[in-house]
């Protein structure tokens, strides 16, 4: 993720890794990190939704989820 922050897929990736090894901190820390790229990949931006509800961020999630539709509103993957 350092070397190419645009890369969705090993932010995704990253994530998933340190869920399975349950560090839900470290995990947490990544989706921060991606969702600070301003990525526009609309399948990562869910994604970055759905594992801050698994780690039991909804709030957080919410508030990504409405920017981000905000921000693109003609998104049909959101």
């Amino acid at each position: 993720t350092e070397l190419n922050p645009n890369n969705a897929n090993a932010w995704q990736a990253k994530v998933e890794l340190q869920v399975a090894k349950g560090d839900k901190d470290a995990a947490y820390e990544t989706i921060k990190g991606f969702l600070g790229t301003d990525s526009d990949n609309e399948v990562a931006i869910s994604g970055a939704v759905e594992m801050l509800l698994q780690l039991d961020k909804q709030d957080e999630a919410i508030e990504v989820l409405n920017a981000k539709l905000e921000a693109m509103p003609d998104s049909t993957s959101l």
